[in-house]
């Protein structure tokens, strides 16, 4: 619309102009063709400026009124834009004398648009937009508009448009109408409207624009891919009072949608606008981001009449910002606005740079607050940014304040303080970095005003400068005044100008610029260290002046630069003036003393001046000192004359070395002459270039030319010079360099017999270069590190360009072959080499690198096939095999390369991959590298067998990092084998992960693991996790803090000491700081079932120093047996212990306590001595056994030699009680050395037992290497154990130990214990050849200790080499073993030797379970093997017996089950496997039943078999196992009480952790069909994580539902999720069905093809859907919620509704009724329906005969089968009285409404009810509240009809209908009533009369009107009859009935009149239409016939004619009512 009116208004401006310019010149410019082309050019030229151009052509009719015009071009800057074609207008040019433009058309043939005009850059004149005239244009038509492609978006649009427009300038006032419409085959429409016209407050506006896909108005927006557009702008209204409404739409749908509204009121125009959109696809892509998804606005506010705005809100909100503003404006009065703008959940990022340099500004937060007077308001300005970005620079976290105290709006002026604060900044720009970083922050203070900008104060702050200045600039003429002052850290600057200054540098200066652009910078001042420096400096047209001077005191600096130490300090000065371009200048410094390289260089003095003209340059310089007594000089002169320059008395002098010559340049600066070399000793000279060399160079230079071509020859030798560790020995160099400058080419040789750089010789150089035209070939070789290498090619240098060529070069390192492949070229030009293609074969495979290479890289290379054996010889014990190939591309500047590389390594393997058990692997990454931004890589990924791995993101030592690695199995866990061959380590792994982000210095560091498993030979790792973290970590410094937790499920160890304090679950943590050399632990931790353990201190990784500070805790129930009865529920453990550097140690502060158990000590190990010293008591020995009480206390000492301590050890007591005996006195003392070789110990035991003296002692004694122990004796009253023992090399004893022991009960007490009993007899030590023996012969009579007692026991055996394979022979009797309640008698045990075999043989009785075994056994090498020939047991009737002989071997603590068949039962259970600390057993099950189960679970009536796997693993205490089993025909007592028959159930899974993990699919032949699995926790409450799906057939609610007498038949579909713990699972998921049935046995209704959607979560059914269709008719739908915890019943809460529904009964009713019902409550026991029935049409029929003789069948089903019965049982559940948790069923509470049409018929009954009623109680036997009342009915005995007078329909304990029903009629002599009452299907019938008559006179009297005495036989039969089918009596008993049959009428009636007079009558029906009667009467002319024809619809005719004579005719209508 706008490009419309904007090219309305030209057009009309032109026409106008036309009819001005065509009345002035009307006869010059009209009258002749010449004329009109004049007015032509007129017009173009007046209606053109800079910006437009206007061309009109072909003018014709001005005055006509019919103007015609060829046409009218357009054009901007950029060429014609738009051109109009055939332009017509018809008009009235009289009308113009009234000031009017009329036309009644406007048109133009054609208008072609290629595109929009651009802007004009002319400013705006201010021309008033008010008309000059009155407009009225009738019609416009434009038949072809044109539109060209960057309109249109594809090709040429062709639109037309016809409008009209009428304006008027006063009163202003606009009315158009505009319609443009597509004809170019596609759709698009714009229909406008307005009518404008603010002198009659009105406002009219209708716009509607609707385009398909690919459309105009689609491609102007720049939407994505031009979808449809719908826009609708509308408004109407008053302009006081007007409101409007815009849409668009795109795609179908609302974009944007704006309301708008505009009121007059008394402070001004009042605007409010409201809408939303989503704008941010047509937005520009800088500011897109503010209007992410969907924006919102609201804006109210008043302009108010002084000019000024009131914003009573203004909103704007999108999913990225909020923003709002508040307040006023007022210019005239007083300010207050706010205007706040924030980001929502992130920053929103803008761009408010351009597309060259884009900034990019992340926001947070803006605020903008002017406040105060309105012409000069207070400003605040507020910004909180997140970074703003430009190029490589980002500043982070900006905070900026804006505030002025009063800025002029009118003027633009005022004061100005800012401030701004970053956290850091980033930037790519390496001078800058340094200085600008940390935290910056910016203050400035000044004014602004259109003419200047003042600085009063400003300053700039970093971690690294501190800068403050003033300025102040004039904006007309940029002239300005600027001061500084800056204050730096050194180390911030370039490293080249740091080295030479202090910690700060110190910078002022004063610089001004005058309107005429002169420069000046005065008080220029730098100082920092010993340098400092002072100059001014001026520019003025082309004239320079300037000085500078300083000082460096101290040159040390340099040193680090120059590669060697310096000394010294230098002046310095330096002016310049005169022209810019040819200044004269003057150079000087001097210098007492410079040393280098450890020469000193003493009164140094250089000059230099001369004139810096390029033309004719001049310059003399002299340079003096001396060098350690050698007097160095050095002169040269540039010389200009006669345009020819030369270097005049060119000398370098220092002691016996010179460089001399004069040189001639020529017009190119081209040298002519001679140089000589006469060196003898460079180190001079090497000194003065801050080197240091030795050796000598002797030779000449030679300057000439060929023609125009320069040349050098050079012939020099050295025998030998060498710089640092590079020496070279034997040099010739004989070399003629043609055209040096521009293509040299070399001839000659290059000699050396060696050159040696560190460990690195060269040796036998040669290399021999030839001219070859512009090239020069070289061929030539060396041995370098003994490695011989050759090389071909060629050399071209031209036009700057180096061109090289290498034909071919090999070189064999190690064995392995390199050779150039194909020729290759490279080129260097302009300070870059570039490589065409070099191609290098290796080893087999390839590598090519092309190509530049200069400050700034260009490089790629590619490798092929590489061979990773490549790397074997360089890597000792690699062994690698494989293939890499990728490519590598690298750019950038060479000081900072980008590194882009893409790389796979393929069938990598080494020695170590190998070792680890790990297949092939294949790599694959790519990436980047930097130096500045180090690697970062896109991908890499690892795969093999068994392992993938990937990682992604950068590594940067240098900034920040965001790096991952994953490195993950494959399968359930990846194994690695480490460690040696004799002691691997495998290593089960799932999971490594690595992740570090942040700078380098305070990098977040996260490293976790997850490692199934780690065995090694001792001891084995379940389940370890481990993780790592660090918030702030220096991977430079490696410092920083760390923390780490490593969790371990399990860890298996075979030492019995520590396994138990290591059991369960074990955690490690650790809380420190690491650095390069130092462990510092803040906290550690190491948690176990049994253990708390903490740790801190410090460990050093440089020399192992130690200081560990430790406590710990352990459940003393972890520790041996031995020793827990000291302790109390947990052992406290705290100490220090320190090594120092040379390894000694100390542990102090040794502290145990524990119950009654307190100790204390130290100990230290320093130079190989021992000294330890342990003190402690036992305060209470009633831990050691509940018999005992006292107190013990012990010390232990150990001094000496750590192999050979002296040892002393004491326990003692005064006084100890165990069961009832006194022992005092008590003292055990040893004392002994603790030498291998020669042990010696003392042993004495003294005190008194229950006033028994005790005495024991033995002594330990080496002679001559022999050991014995002499005078064991232990004596207690009468008991003695006493004997001698010798012991041999190998410590066996042979000897002999007597126990007489009568009553064991003191020795008991003497170790704690409370026992009665005796024991005699003999243990004999003896020594065989086939090793040592000993006989044990030993008797009991009895033995009892607690609950456990032996009786005759007697043990005679003799166990051969029982030290490494004892063999047993001897006899085991007891009468009986009691434990407890379980006795154990008749034992009897035979073994006997057989070789190394023990066979036995035996049986015993165990709780009256006979049982007996028979085997052998085999101990040797440390493995016991058991071999179970026969053996069986009876259990309860269960007969298990050991099927085949089986073998268990028992070696290291592991026992093996080789096969151990049992039959149970019929079935078999095979187990094989291992048990140790850790479990591997395999049990397969072949059909074992299921059956077995019953005698241990009661009434389980379990049946079925099972078959299957089970595998056991893991350790004891908490196995591992896996199963997988099938179990066929499942059937228990509760299933089949639920409906299921023998069920299929197969399922595998795991239990390990206390936790079930199965898989399992459960079927029967019923339809059952469930498969899913899940998760059992059994640890604490159970959990559970089940998940099913499958069918599961209704059948298995029968019991339930049949208790209700319903009956649900079909299957669902059933998917169940289960959660939590099993005491109160959460279930979900969902149930459906179709096709179900639910039938109702009590009512006979079926529900049929239901269908349901079910889902259940949190413990609800939810019915989602349920559908079913009545069996009778009506459709039923329901929803609802059903609950799921069967203890609550399945409480339910349903709503259904029936629709159309039909009820019949089968007897006696049939009703059409509909409805809404709710079911509430316990579905299982009495839920409630309730809710509303409306029946429609019910027919209650009563039965009109019934048989003569009724009664019930008993019928019943003999012999029924099992099926049977059971279907039987579940539809006819027992029934118990009184309460039952069954429920009593369901319980009605329905109202049922039927106004009318409740019909009752039958019997002579045809009446009418209607009402309702309220069915409440159980549906068994339902209360009625309410009836229905009878509204009309009729009764009809034989003729005779009876009305009704009064009725009710009612129920009584079922749902058959109640009738009471009254009619009453008059006869001739009695009033009678009849009564119709009872059930429906037999209703009573009772007869009354006033007065009282018999019940048959009262029938008679009612049908005949006479007495019964009166009656004629046929009146008497008929009244027999009608009695008959009052009575509902069967059978053909009516006389009547029978004749009719027999004559063949339909119907045949005796009828009796008042007066007595008796008729007959016969009907026939002669088709379904026509009636015919007859009928005589006992009278004559009673005779007649009549006719009747049924029409229909309730119409008949009929005709009648009796015997005399007459007929009659009539029409009839009847209708049922």
């Amino acid at each position: 619309m706008k490009i419309f009116w904007r090219v309305l208004r030209i057009l009309i401006y032109t026409l106008l102009l036309l009819l001005v310019v065509a009345i002035g010149a009307l006869v010059v410019l009209t009258g002749t063709e010449g004329g009109r082309q004049n007015l032509a050019s007129l017009i173009s030229k007046l209606a053109s400026n800079e910006d437009r151009k206007v061309t009109v052509a072909g003018i014709e009719g001005i005055w006509s009124g019919a103007l015609r015009v060829d046409h009218v071009v357009l054009e901007d800057r950029a060429g014609p834009w738009m051109v109009a074609r055939k332009v017509a207008l018809d008009w009235s040019p009289t009308a113009l004398l009234s000031w009017n433009f009329s036309a009644d058309r406007f048109a133009a043939e054609r208008i072609e648009l290629a595109r929009l005009p651009q802007p004009s850059q002319q400013p705006s004149q201010g021309d008033s937009s008010s008309l000059p005239v009155s407009i009225d244009v009738k019609q416009i038509e434009l038949p072809e508009i044109a539109l060209g492609q960057e309109l249109a978006g594809s090709g040429i649009a062709e639109l037309a448009a016809k409008g009209s427009l009428k304006a008027d300038p006063s009163p202003l006032a606009i009315q158009s109408v505009l319609n443009v419409s597509r004809h170019d085959g596609k759709q698009g429409n714009v229909d406008a409207k307005i009518h404008f016209a603010p002198a009659d407050n009105k406002l009219d506006l209708d716009l509607k624009a609707s385009e398909p896909a690919g459309g105009i108005i689609a491609n102007l927006l720049k939407l994505p891919d031009a979808p449809p557009v719908n826009i609708v702008i509308t408004g109407s209204g008053p302009l006081a009072n007007w409101s409007g409404v815009g849409t668009f739409m795109v795609d179908g749908r609302i974009v944007s949608q704006l309301t708008g509204r505009h009121q007059l009121t008394d402070k001004g125009h009042r605007i409010e606008a409201n809408g939303d959109g989503e704008f941010e696809g047509f937005l520009p892509e800088k500011i897109k981001a503010l209007f992410a998804g969907k924006t919102r606005f609201d804006l109210a506010g008043t302009a108010t009449a002084s000019g000024g705005l009131d914003i009573e809100q203004a909103t704007i909100e999108s999913d990225s910002v909020h923003g709002a503003a508040t307040g006023n404006v007022d210019p005239k009065g007083a300010s207050d606005l706010a205007v706040e703008l924030s980001a929502k959940d992130k920053p929103v990022t803008v761009d408010v740079g351009n597309s060259a340099v884009p900034i990019l500004v992340s926001v947070e937060k803006a605020t903008v607050r002017a406040f105060g007077d309105g012409k000069a308001p207070m400003v605040d300005i507020g910004t909180s940014l997140t970074s703003i970005a430009v190029g490589g620079t980002q500043l982070n976290n900006i905070t900026g304040e804006i505030h002025s105290d009063g800025f002029d709006v009118e003027t633009l002026s005022g004061p100005v303080a800012i401030r701004l604060a970053a956290a850091g900044l980033k930037t790519d720009v390496a001078t800058l970095a340094p200085l600008v970083t940390g935290k910056l922050a910016a203050d400035l203070s000044g004014t602004i005003s259109r003419e200047t900008v003042t600085i009063d104060k400003g300053t700039l702050r970093s971690d690294a400068l501190n800068a403050g200045l003033t300025a102040n600039v004039a904006l007309a003429d940029l002239s300005m005044t600027l001061k500084m002052n800056a204050d730096a850290i050194s180390k911030a600057l370039p490293p080249q100008i740091s080295s030479l200054l202090g910690e700060r540098v110190k910078f002022s200066a004063t610089a001004t610029r005058d309107p005429q652009g002169a420069f000046a910078a005065n008080s220029l001042e730098i100082s920092s260290g010993s340098l400092s420096v002072s100059g001014t400096g001026s520019m003025q047209g082309t004239d320079i002046q300037a000085s500078v001077k300083g000082t460096l005191g101290d040159v040390s600096p340099l040193s680090s630069l120059a590669g060697t130490p310096l000394a010294g300090g230098v002046n310095f000065a330096l002016s310049a003036s005169g022209p810019r371009l040819a200044p004269d200048f003057t150079v000087s410094a001097d210098s007492a003393s410079l040393t280098a390289a450890g020469r000193t260089v003493k009164e140094i003095k250089l000059s230099a001046k001369g004139k810096a003209d390029i033309a004719n340059p001049t310059a003399d310089l002299s340079l003096t000192g001396n060098a350690e007594g050698q007097a160095l000089d050095i002169e040269a002169s540039l010389v200009t004359a006669d345009g020819k320059r030369s270097i005049k008395g060119l000398s370098l002098a220092l002691g016996d070395n010179k460089v001399s010559g004069d040189l001639v340049l020529d017009d190119k600066f081209l040298p002519l002459g001679t140089l000589t070399l006469a060196v003898p000793d460079i180190g001079p000279l090497a000194a003065l270039a801050n080197q240091t060399g030795t050796g000598d160079i002797n030779g000449t230079i030679a300057f000439a030319k060929d023609g125009e071509a320069p040349t050098v020859t050079i012939n020099a030798a050295s025998t030998s010079i060498a710089r640092g560790d590079l020496a070279a020995k034997a040099i010739t160099v004989n070399a003629l360099i043609a055209n040096y400058l521009k293509g040299p080419a070399i001839s000659g040789t290059i000699k050396a017999d060696n050159v040696t750089s560190g460990s690195t010789v060269v040796s036998g150089i040669g290399i021999d270069l030839k001219r070859d035209g512009d090239w020069t070939n070289f061929t030539g070789g060396a041995t370098a590190s003994g490695i011989p290498a050759t090389a071909t090619g060629r050399v071209k240098i031209a036009n700057g360009t180096t061109s090289v060529e290498i034909t071919s070069g090999e070189a064999t390192v190690r064995g392995i072959k390199a050779a150039i492949a194909e020729p290759s070229s490279l080129s260097i030009a302009n300070g870059v080499t570039t490589i065409e293609k070099l191609a290098l074969n290796l080893g087999g495979g390839s590598a090519t690198v092309s190509g530049s290479a200069g400050q700034t890289l260009d490089l790629t290379a590619n490798l092929a096939n590489l061979p990773v054996a490549l790397a074997n010889d360089f890597v000792p014990g690699l062994d690698g095999a494989g293939t890499v190939e990728g490519t590598a591309h690298v750019t950038g500047p060479s000081s900072n390369p980008d590194v882009q590389f893409n790389a796979k390594v393929a069938g990598a393997q080494t020695s170590q991959t190998r070792q680890a058990g790990l297949g092939p692997l294949d790599l694959d990454a790519a990436g980047s590298y930097t130096l500045a931004g180090g690697v970062a890589l896109d991908h890499a990924t690892l795969s093999g067998e068994g392992i993938s791995g990937k990682a992604a993101g950068t590594l940067n030592p240098n900034g920040a990092s965001d790096f991952s690695l994953d490195l993950t199995s494959s399968g359930a866990s990846l194994p690695l084998t480490i460690g040696s061959a004799e002691s691997p380590v495998k290593i089960a792994v799932q999971s490594l992960s690595a992740k570090m982000a942040g700078e380098s210095t305070q990098a977040r560091l996260d490293v976790s693991a997850i490692l199934p498993s780690i065995a090694a030979s001792q001891a084995k790792v379940d389940g370890l996790t481990l993780a790592l973290h660090s918030d702030a970590f220096d991977l430079k410094g490696r410092a920083g803090q760390v923390s780490g937790t490593v969790s371990v499920d399990r860890i298996g160890l075979d030492n019995p000491m520590i396994a138990p304090l290591i059991a369960g679950k074990v955690t490690a943590k650790v809380n420190g700081r690491l650095t390069s050399d130092a462990v510092a632990v803040n906290s550690g931790s190491l948690t176990s079932d049994a253990l708390n353990s903490q740790v801190a201190g410090r460990i050093s990784l440089g020399d192992g120093a130690v200081d560990l500070t430790m406590k710990a805790d352990v459940a003393s129930s972890a520790l041996p047996a031995a020793v827990r009865g000291m302790l109390g529920e947990t052992a406290a453990l705290s100490a220090v212990l320190k090594r120092d550097a040379k390894g000694n140690v100390n542990v102090d502060g040794l502290k145990l306590n524990s119950g009654a158990l307190s100790a204390d000590g130290q100990a230290s190990l320093a130079d190989g001595k021992l000294a330890a010293g342990i003190r402690g008591a036992l305060s209470d020995v009633s831990g050691l056994s509940k018999d005992a009480k006292g107190a013990i206390g012990f010390a232990l000492n150990a001094q000496g030699p750590v192999i050979a301590p002296d040892l002393s050890m004491t326990v003692e007591s005064d006084r100890l009680t165990v069961a009832a005996r006194e022992i005092t006195g008590l003292k055990f003392t040893a004392s002994g050395k603790a030498d291998a070789a020669n042990p010696a110990a003392n042993v004495q035991l003294t005190g008194n037992v229950a006033g028994q003296n005790l005495q024991g002692s033995a002594v330990l004694a080496t002679t001559n290497g022999s050991r014995a122990i002499n005078g064991l004796l232990l004596s207690l009253g009468p008991n003695k154990i006493s004997g001698n023992l010798a012991l041999d090399d190998a410590f066996v004893p042979v000897g002999t130990v007597s126990l007489d022991l009568p009553d064991i009960g003191p020795l008991a007490a003497l170790a704690l214990e409370k026992a009665e009993g005796n024991v005699r007899g003999t243990i004999a030590f003896t020594k065989a050849a086939n090793g040592p023996n000993v006989a044990i012969k030993a008797n009991a009579s009895e033995v009892k200790r607690g609950d456990l007692s032996a009786r005759n026991v007697a043990i005679d055996a003799q166990i051969a080499n029982y030290m490494a394979a004892p063999v047993i022979a001897g006899t085991v009797r007891a009468e009986s073993v009691t434990s407890g309640g379980t006795a154990i008698t008749g034992i009897n045990v035979d073994l006997k030797r057989d070789g190394d075999w023990t066979g036995f043989s035996g049986g015993a009785t165990v709780k009256n379970i006979p049982a007996k075994a028979a085997g052998r056994v085999k101990v040797a090498n440390g493995t016991t093997t058991i071999e179970l020939a026969s053996g069986q047991a009876t259990v309860q009737g269960i007969k298990a017996a050991i099927a085949q002989a089986s073998t268990i071997t028992i070696a290291n603590g592991v026992t093996t089950l080789d096969r151990l068949v049992l039959n149970l039962g019929g079935g078999t259970a095979t187990v094989t496997g291992k048990v140790a600390q850790a479990l591997d057993i395999n049990a397969n099950l072949a059909r074992v039943p299921i059956s077995l189960a019953n005698s241990f679970s009661p009434g389980l009536d379990a049946a079925g078999s099972i078959s299957g796997t089970v595998k056991v693993t893991g350790a004891p205490a908490s196995p591992s196992v896996a199963f997988n089993i099938d179990a066929s025909g499942v059937q228990t007592s509760q299933t089949r009480g639920a409906g299921l028959g023998g069920m299929n159930v197969s399922s595998s899974g795991t239990f390990a952790g206390n936790k079930l993990a199965f898989d399992a699919n459960i079927s029967d032949g019923a339809g059952l069909g469930l498969k899913g699995g899940g998760s059992v926790t059994v640890a604490g409450t159970p959990a559970l994580v089940l998940d099913f799906n499958g069918k599961v057939p209704f059948s298995f609610l029968a019991a339930k539902l049949a208790a209700q007498g319903l009956g649900l038949t079909g299957t669902a579909n059933v998917n169940v999720q289960v959660r939590g713990p099993a005491s109160s699972p959460v279930i979900g998921g969902t149930v459906s069905t179709s096709g179900a049935r639910l039938v109702d046995a009590r009512s006979g209704l079926a529900v049929n093809d239901i269908a349901a959607d079910v889902s259940i979560g949190n413990g609800v059914a939810r019915i989602n859907r349920l559908t079913g269709t009545l069996s009778t008719k009506g459709n039923l739908s329901a929803s609802g919620t059903v609950g799921i915890v069967p203890v609550q019943g399945f409480p339910a809460d349903l709503s259904i509704k029936l629709t159309d529904g039909r009820y019949t009964d089968g007897r006696v009713v049939t009703a059409n009724l509909g409805g809404d019902l709710t079911i509430k409550g316990p579905l299982v026991s009495a839920p409630v329906i309730a809710g509303t029935v409306n029946l429609a049409r019910t027919v209650i029929t009563v039965p009109e005969k019934l048989p003569g003789s009724l009664s019930a069948l008993d019928v019943k089903h003999k012999n029924a089968p099992a099926s049977v019965r059971a279907q039987d049982k579940a539809l006819r559940p027992a029934t118990s009285s009184g309460s039952s948790k069954s429920g009593s069923g369901l319980t009605l509470d329905v109202t049922v409404n039927a106004p009318n049409q409740i019909f009752i018929q039958g019997r002579g009954v045809d009446a009418e009810l209607g009402g309702s009623l309220k069915l409440t109680g159980p549906a068994s036997s339902p209360q009625a509240v309410g009836t229905f009342t009878l509204q009309r009915g009729r009764l009809t005995i034989l003729s005779k009809r009876l009305t009704f007078t009064e009725g009710t329909i009612g129920f009584q304990g079922s749902l058959v209908p109640y009738l009471n029903m009254t009619a009453t009629t008059t006869t001739s002599s009695a009033t009678v009533t009849i009564v119709v009452s009872g059930e429906a299907t037999d209703p009573k019938f009772t007869f009354s009369s006033v007065p009282a008559l018999p019940q048959d006179e009262v029938l008679a009297q009612l049908i005949f009107g006479q007495s019964m005495s009166k009656l004629s036989p046929l009146q008497i039969a008929q009244l027999a009859s009608a009695a008959a089918q009052l009575a509902g009596v069967g059978g053909s008993t009516s006389l009547l009935e029978n004749l009719q049959s027999a004559i063949g009428v339909d119907d045949l009636d005796v009828t009796t009149d008042e007066k007595g007079g008796t008729a007959v009558s016969a009907g026939k029906y002669l088709n379904d239409r026509t009636y015919v009667t007859i009928q005589k009467g006992d009278k004559p002319g009673s005779g007649k016939a009549t006719i009747d024809l049924n029409v229909g619809r309730g119409v008949k005719l009929r005709g009648e004619a009796n015997d005399a004579g007459e007929a009659k005719g009539g029409v009839f209508y009847e209708r049922e009512y």
